[in-house]
C-alpha cells in the first residue's frame, strides 16, 4: 500500500471546499505516485461525487477515504445526507439514456460507472450514505 488519506468536511461544507478537496487529494495522489491520466480521472470522479453530495443530499458532513495500492485505488465516500441509491444510474449505464435524461442529471454518474471497476452503495446505521469504489491505475506510456 502506498499510503492512505482521510478527509472530513463539517457543517461549513460549501462548494468552495470542493476546490480545496481537489488540491489535497491531488497532493495525496502525487505522494502515492499516482499521476497523469489516472490522477486526472480520479480528480474528476471525486469532484463529481462531492458535487452531487453538496447539491442533492443536504449533508452536514462528508468524509473521503482514499487508499492507493500498486494496481488500483480504493475510495470510500460517506455523508449524513438523504438516502440515495445510485443503482439504476450506475448498474446498467447506457450513454444514450444519460445524455437524453429528462433532467440532464445522469451524465456524472454514468461517467463514474465507466471509470470505477467496482462500486458498492449502502446505508449504514440508517443515517449514513457510504459509496465504495475501486478504480484501476492506468499504465502510463513510457517516454521515448
Amino acid at each position: 500500500m502506498m499510503g492512505y488519506v482521510f478527509m472530513r468536511f463539517g457543517t461549513d461544507f460549501r462548494p468552495e471546499n470542493v476546490d480545496r478537496l481537489r488540491v489535497k487529494v491531488g497532493e495525496c495522489l502525487e505522494r502515492g505516485g499516482i499521476q497523469g491520466s489516472t490522477a486526472f480521472l480520479l480528480l474528476n470522479l471525486m469532484d463529481e461525487l462531492i458535487c452531487n453530495i453538496l447539491e442533492h443530499s443536504h449533508a452536514t458532513w462528508v468524509e473521503l477515504e482514499l487508499h492507493p495500492m500498486p494496481d488500483m485505488v480504493h475510495l470510500i465516500f460517506r455523508d449524513d445526507g438523504t438516502q440515495f441509491d445510485p443503482g439504476k444510474n450506475m448498474a446498467e449505464p447506457h450513454l444514450d439514456e444519460a445524455v437524453e435524461s429528462e433532467d440532464g442529471r445522469r451524465m456524472g454518474l454514468y461517467m463514474v460507472s465507466q471509470i470505477a471497476r467496482t462500486w458498492n452503495y449502502k446505508r449504514v446505521n440508517g443515517n449514513v450514505n457510504e459509496l465504495e469504489l475501486s478504480v484501476d491505475l492506468l499504465k502510463e506510456p513510457a517516454n521515448g
